[in-house]
């Protein structure tokens, strides 16, 4: 009975573990089939939270935003500070004229030179110019003749474009007869640039712009039929030798307004601008002032540069200039004063006693000096002579 129970034990107790084992694996494969078959579901139960909680952060963000654009709306029971009105640029300090020389003035504040418009000003239209009787030539250049012409009685300059002008004859030599038409279009462009500037430039020491007419590219004897004309003021030649033999108070009031004329130059409504043929010829007398008259070279166009040393070639080795945003800045008028007295300045500032002219002479020879102190400097010697004059 015990063998057999021990027997029965026996066979039993090995029996068990198998079950157990079988049990074991069943299950795993059972875990196995179930998570294979769910997996799909529990991918969307994941992307439906996801998407939950996204759509819940959208929500806020919205939220969010709405309250701030209402407290962003609701009016400010405290007034508004106005914002800070940012420097005029007329009072910035100009960079140019600091660096000419060492022996230049202390930096000042910039001016600005406004344009000034006449609305009351009208100018000769095409039909009024076609009714100009041509008197006679007053002069020629490169691209244009100047013409002595009668308006209702008054003279006036005629400009315009002639075959017979140098550049013009060049061109015909070079190309066909077919292409000749092409030799008058930078001629002609060279005059409406001229009556651009003079529209919208305005100083006492530039030709007036009468009128001007601008209907097609034809060249005409006829002003009828002419393409491109300009009409201005009419004045003679100016020259240096009869400048020069005019009494010191005269001279003084021309070199004046010389310098006068440069500083606008420096600070015109386009910016500062290069008189790049500066000679006696590109002036005339209009009654008692000199004046301009030719400003088909005016610019501008400041010399390119990379470095500063760029801006100290040729006649300004000891005058370099600061090279500004790729452009040698205050270059240009450089230039003029050096033009102005290389050709009328130099002739006219003579004076008996040389202590008077000599150093100041010399300064502008140096380019030490900029065009506004030269100005206040001519006219405390114009001071000086009249008090000289009045009191005998």
């Amino acid at each position: 009975m015990v063998r057999c129970i021990k027997c029965r034990g026996h066979v039993f107790r090995r029996p068990k573990f198998g079950v157990f084992l079988l049990f074991l694996v069943a299950f795993a494969f059972a875990s196995v089939f179930l998570d294979c078959s769910c997996w799909k579901d529990r991918l969307l139960l994941v992307k439906e939270d996801l998407t939950f909680q996204s759509a819940k952060d959208d929500v806020t963000l919205a939220n969010m935003l709405r309250e701030e654009r209402n407290r962003t709306n609701k009016p400010n029971d405290q007034p508004e500070t106005p914002m800070e009105k940012p420097p005029n640029i007329t009072t910035m300090g100009n960079v140019s004229d600091n660096v000419i020389s060492p022996a230049m003035p202390q930096s000042r504040p910039m001016r600005t030179v406004e344009p000034t418009t006449d609305e009351n000003n009208e100018f000769l239209t095409c039909k009024e110019i076609s009714d100009i009787s041509i008197i006679k030539g007053l002069g020629h250049g490169y691209t244009k003749v100047v013409e002595l012409g009668s308006y209702r009685g008054q003279n006036v300059a005629v400009k315009r474009v002639q075959p017979s002008v140098k550049d013009i004859t060049a061109c015909r030599q070079r190309v066909d007869k077919e292409r000749w038409h092409e030799c008058y279009l930078f001629a002609n462009y060279k005059i409406m640039k001229e009556i651009l500037l003079q529209k919208q430039l305005q100083h006492p020491n530039i030709v007036k712009l009468l009128g001007y007419c601008i209907r097609s590219e034809n060249i005409a004897q006829s002003l009828a039929e002419h393409g491109v004309v300009a009409v201005t003021e009419v004045g003679r030649e100016f020259n240096t030798k009869e400048a020069r033999n005019m009494p010191w108070k005269k001279r003084l009031e021309i070199a004046l307004d010389i310098a006068d004329l440069l500083d606008y130059f420096e600070h015109s409504p386009l910016g500062s601008l290069i008189l790049a043929d500066f000679k006696p010829s590109q002036f005339i007398w209009v009654g008692d002032k000199v004046k301009l008259a030719d400003m088909d070279d005016v610019s501008s166009v400041e010399q390119a540069c990379a470095v500063r040393s760029d801006c100290g070639k040729g006649l300004y080795m000891d005058n370099v200039t600061p090279c500004v945003d790729g452009v040698c800045r205050g270059l240009n008028a450089m230039h003029n004063i050096h033009g102005a007295y290389r050709h009328i300045l130099q002739y006219l500032l003579v004076h008996v006693d040389k202590e008077v002219s000599y150093t100041l002479r010399e300064e502008i020879r140096n380019l030490s000096i900029d065009a506004a102190t030269l100005r206040s400097r001519l006219q405390q010697l114009l001071q000086l002579e009249n008090q000289r004059l009045q009191t005998g």
